[in-house]
């Protein structure tokens, strides 16, 4: 009886030992932002939080936006960026096994200062002003993955910037969109309307716009 109860405890105490031998598997996990701006960047801070889908982290930044997080669990996570003045950024991130990796993200202005404006007028062929109400559509020509960069990333997002849209009022139109001092390429769309029997098409323009800057663009329509 006493060599059974040696053993139990024996057994008891080898499966403890092992469970404390056994180690989280973690990350290591830097992140770099830069804003797409010349502004006055001291003033800038930015709240980063990361969701591994058991546990959530969370931190606030301050000029120069460098921040690391250290034992994170490995695994998929949702990091998400906010930053005022700036679009929101999310994305998803595979945080390797006992491991570091890091990330850099350049971050897009949109307030009124920093972000650029796209304004115009609808016109036929002969240059007279569309007299319906369209809807006018700016899609930018970079994926969102041109501003990411760093670890294996999917799933990225970037609030504001994957597609736009307004309507024109009277044939007028004004787009406020993300750009950088370096500019953003975007292609330019409008529905299409009919007036007297007639099919009037827009086809796809192209525009670059900078930041803090006002852009001018009719697009003309062909029937």
């Amino acid at each position: 009886m006493k060599k059974k109860f040696l053993l139990i405890i024996s057994a008891v105490c080898l499966f403890s030992c092992a469970e404390e031998n056994i180690t989280e598997k973690t990350c290591d996990y830097a992140l770099t932002l830069q804003e797409g701006v010349s502004s006055d960047s001291e003033d800038l801070s930015a709240v980063i939080t990361i969701n591994t889908g058991k546990d959530f982290f969370r931190k606030t930044t301050e000029f120069p936006l460098n921040v690391s997080f250290d034992d994170l669990p490995s695994g998929t996570a949702v990091v998400t960026i906010s930053c005022e003045g700036f679009c929101a950024v999310r994305y998803k991130i595979v945080l390797p096994e006992n491991s570091y990796c890091s990330t850099t993200v350049k971050l897009l202005p949109f307030n009124d200062n920093a972000a650029a404006v796209l304004k115009g007028r609808l016109q036929t062929s002969d240059l007279l002003t569309v007299s319906e109400d369209l809807k006018v559509f700016a899609t930018p020509v970079d994926s969102v993955e041109k501003f990411i960069e760093g670890g294996e990333i999917y799933d990225v997002h970037i609030e504001n910037f994957s597609g736009n849209e307004t309507s024109a009022v009277s044939g007028s139109y004004e787009l406020t969109l993300p750009a950088t001092m370096q500019g953003i390429k975007y292609v330019i769309n409008a529905d299409g309307f009919l007036r007297e029997d007639s099919a009037f098409e827009f086809k796809t323009d192209t525009v670059t716009l900078f930041s803090g800057k006002t852009s001018v663009k009719n697009l003309v329509y062909t029937n």
